[in-house]
């Protein structure tokens, strides 16, 4: 059987009207690459030629998914500081990314089965690759990239400083594996060639003395050096913060800490060094300032139980990000907030990373975070959660005026509450959203949150909510309506295996409810591509699905509405005005109710 391969512009691919642009960035900017063997249609990205700095690469592209990103893609890209890679795609071919001198992390989805020798080589920003824990061939330890039994080391991350040591479990490294890592200590580099032979630092392996080949290549690499020697005393280049510390330290190891984040906070923008490692609690309470590039605050790896991080308050605001500044925050837990945990704005980017933590802390609007403004945006990726927040709306996020959020990489909002008597709104126990943008993927779920009112997991104003690659919203409860989701004058686009499961509400859409309105610019809704709403439950109307007037639906493909039960309407309870469009090849079936259990109509 041959493969047919056609390199087309997105632009001329594409024919749906739906969406052209991801994330900010416009699909016509990718360049690909359409496969076609037998009766299987793939698309492998091959080039990109936009602007942007922080790009997504779609799933999938006129529904033909995303399979592979082709050697040389994003090449010489100095400028890209993030990539998203779809959950979906098996294959990163060699130098796919070299060169991409910007590039700070990575994350590896859990469907990716083969990487190309040198698929990174020249990313010397690169700190950091991320794993899903669910990928089969590789994991990652301490952000370095090993095969899934941890027994070879396939690459080091050359924008760490310092000292590393490769773990004893490891008997192999690959050819290469540190052939740009020229920010290494010289011990690191012999204590690896002894163990492994020059050919790990991309020198060829000198059975006589591969020791000397690798202090060759070490001497080499360090003469140029672009952030200057290792200070003496400094494992990696970092601050470290304890509450034991004290700001009189110049705060470079762990054994002269500083006692305060704002004054590594302070060292940090006006020197290199860009990482915070905080040890223990310390206090919060602060502004964030404006600082140049991305700063990475976080907790130590394996840390004790004394040494886990925290940042925490006995009352008010834990910490506020403004203006142009870039964080990221991993291992390390945001609490004890009064009036919030995290408030963004003005534009700030803030990423929570793997086993970052917003839990136990309560506020008006946004128990955990609280998202404000154009251009102002939240990423939570990895296992970042937001748990066990409180407020008057958005138990967990509350996201207004253009703000966005995105989840991604099995990141969850769970467990978060609006309850009653805080004030009137009562909406959006996990999230409430008002004029704003929310993009859920890679298995991010939004669970186990309540409200007293309206959308037990989400809350939507005049907002636009899209869900694909198996994200999933489940296990929410509203004590009146939406006990999934609600939305008045919004959009919601699923697809990709996504689904809203297990909700409950006391009265009507016990998975998703559209607010009825009068002006007919009701909410638009899409299911496509197995999307599924399904074994929700609502006292009254609609337990899957309730259609209030002017609002429109459309199933596509395999979507299907199934297993919801309600007194009226078990699968969809449709109100006069709204209109329901039924593909043959979707379904709303099997579904529970005395009377009309799929679809329940008023005309």
């Amino acid at each position: 059987m041959t493969m047919k391969t056609k390199t087309i512009g997105v632009a001329l691919f594409l024919f749906t009207t739906l969406c052209f642009t991801v994330l900010g960035q416009n699909l016509p900017d990718f360049r690909v690459r359409l496969n076609e063997t037998g009766n299987t249609r793939t698309i492998s990205v091959i080039a990109y030629t936009g602007m942007a700095n922080d790009i997504t690469i779609p799933a999938r592209i006129n529904d033909v998914p995303v399979r592979a990103v082709e050697g040389g893609a994003f090449q010489s890209l100095t400028s890209l500081t993030r990539v998203t890679l779809p959950f979906g795609v098996t294959t990163i071919e060699s130098s796919a990314f070299n060169g991409c001198s910007a590039l700070a992390s990575l994350f590896i989805p859990a469907t990716v089965t083969s990487i190309g020798a040198g698929a990174f080589n020249g990313c010397s920003s690169l700190t950091a690759i991320e794993v899903d824990p669910r990928n089969q061939q590789y994991h990652d330890f301490q952000g370095v990239l090993f095969d899934k039994a941890g027994t070879t080391l396939l690459y080091y991350p050359s924008g760490n400083i310092g000292d590393y040591s490769v773990p004893d479990s490891v008997k192999n490294v690959a050819p290469g594996a540190f052939i740009d890592a020229d920010k290494l200590s010289l011990e690191s580099y012999n204590e690896i060639a002894q163990r492994f032979g020059s050919a790990a630092f991309g020198a060829p392996s000198n059975s006589v003395s591969d020791v000397t080949a690798a202090g060759e290549v070490a001497s080499s690499v360090t003469a140029r050096r672009s952030q200057g020697p290792i200070l003496p005393g400094r494992s990696k280049s970092m601050y470290y913060v304890s509450a034991q510390g004290n700001d009189a330290n110049n705060g470079l190891s762990e054994d002269a800490p500083f006692r305060t984040l704002p004054k590594a906070i302070e060292a940090a923008a006006t020197g290199a060094v860009r990482r915070i490692t905080v040890v223990g609690r310390v206090e919060g309470g602060f502004i964030l300032p404006n600082i140049s590039g991305e700063l990475l605050i976080t907790g130590k790896l394996n840390a004790t139980e004394t040494e886990k991080a925290s940042i925490a308050v006995s009352s008010g605001l834990v910490l506020q990000v403004k203006g142009s500044t870039k964080l990221r925050l991993e291992h390390i837990e945001i609490t004890g907030g009064s009036t919030g945990g995290i408030r963004i704005d003005n534009g700030a980017f803030l990423t929570l990373g793997t086993g970052a933590r917003v839990s136990g802390n309560a506020g008006a609007n946004g128990g955990g975070v609280n998202i404000h403004g154009q251009n102002t945006t939240l990423v939570m990726e990895g296992n970042a959660t937001i748990t066990g927040n409180i407020a008057n709306a958005g138990g967990g996020v509350f996201i207004w005026e253009s703000g966005t959020l995105i989840m991604k990489n099995i990141a969850t909002i769970t467990g978060n509450r609006v309850i009653q008597g805080l004030s009137e709104y009562g909406r959006g126990g996990g999230v409430f959203m008002q004029d704003a943008y929310f993009i859920m993927q890679n298995s991010a779920e939004v669970s186990g949150n309540r409200t007293f009112a309206s959308g037990g997991g989400l809350f939507a104003l005049r907002s636009s909510v899209t869900m694909r690659d198996s994200a999933i919203i489940q296990g929410n409860r509203s004590e009146i309506a939406a006990g999934g989701a609600y939305f008045y004058k919004g959009a919601l686009i699923m697809e990709g295996n996504s689904e809203i499961s297990g909700n409950r509400a006391t009265t009507n859409g016990g998975g998703v409810e559209l607010e009825s309105i009068e002006d007919g610019n009701g909410s638009t809704v899409l299911l496509r591509e197995s999307a599924r709403i399904t074994n929700n439950s609502a006292a009254m109307r609609g337990g899957g699905l309730f259609i209030g007037g002017n609002n429109r639906v459309a199933l596509q493909g395999n979507a299907e509405i199934s297993g919801n039960q309600a007194q009226h309407g078990g699968g969809v309870r449709e109100e006069q005005g709204a209109r329901l469009i039924l593909e043959t090849t979707a379904g709303i079936r099997n579904n529970i109710a005395p009377e009309d259990p799929n679809i329940s109509r008023i005309n």
